[in-house]
């Protein structure tokens, strides 16, 4: 491991870890996470050390800035510290307009436990499939804060997105994203737009989301996707629950809406 930091890996950071990790705060990388200092140029140092293929880049606890995107080419996870009672969890952020924050052009690119901040424009983690498509990603226990859309996913396949929470932002998935797993996702409180926003995807699930206080709808589908199946979800107190202008085989179990 690429390990000189006071804060070590605990047993449950290290659950399902495989590869290397690499700290983003390791001297050789030189992350402050301070919240003022701009460490873009160690995050990115850090990524590129963890190739090979299939290695781990660390945050412990802190928040780190960031001056432009940090883009992610290469199969790698990028996993922090989750906030909890005891601990303030690892957070990126914006300290200028940065659109996307994380722009992941790669397979099986994994971002858990992380929380990002931006300006109040642009777009929080990018799985940018638009040219040869994207698979078997994942993204896990994430917060969205400040973004107009927090998480968007364009041409991905066979990958899986749980617990992602956001605050203004939108969750969005488009442009032929086929045999996705939506689990426990929050958006809430986005201005102008809906909560979940779909776009010509299909054999797409979501199970046990809510989507609150959305000035839209809490679930907008539009006419191009198909297979797409909503199971114990719920829409509070959004301009409209549930949107489906036509589309095929949408199924809506147990879901609630006000």
């Amino acid at each position: 491991m690429a390990w000189s930091e006071g804060q070590a890996l605990s047993p449950s950071n290290l659950n399902n870890v495989s590869g290397i990790v690499f700290n983003v705060k390791d001297p050789k990388f030189g992350a402050v996470g301070d919240g003022v200092t701009d460490d873009t140029a160690a995050i990115n140092a850090a990524f590129a050390a963890a190739q090979p293929l299939g290695n781990t880049v660390f945050f412990p606890a802190g928040v780190y800035g960031i001056s432009s995107t940090i883009n992610i080419d290469k199969h790698v996870t990028f996993r922090g510290v989750e906030s909890g009672t005891t601990n303030a969890g690892s957070e990126i952020k914006a300290l200028s307009a940065v659109d996307p924050m994380l722009n992941i052009t790669a397979d099986d690119v994994g971002v858990q436990d992380l929380y990002f901040r931006g300006t109040g424009a642009g777009t929080g983690v990018y799985y940018n499939g638009t040219a040869a498509g994207l698979s078997a990603c994942r993204a896990s226990n994430l917060v969205f804060m400040s973004l107009p859309i927090g998480l968007l996913v364009d041409k991905t396949i066979a990958s899986i997105f749980e617990n992602i929470r956001t605050n203004l932002g939108q969750l969005r998935f488009r442009n032929g994203c086929t045999s996705i797993t939506i689990i426990s996702c929050y958006p809430a409180n986005v201005v102008g737009g809906s909560g979940f926003k779909f776009e010509n995807v299909r054999y797409l699930t979501l199970t046990g989301c809510a989507a609150d206080g959305n000035d839209r709808y809490g679930y907008e589908l539009d006419s191009s996707c198909e297979s797409i199946v909503l199971t114990g979800c719920g829409a509070e107190v959004s301009g409209f629950g549930f949107c489906q202008t036509s589309g095929e085989t949408i199924g809506i179990y147990n879901c609630f809406g006000f």
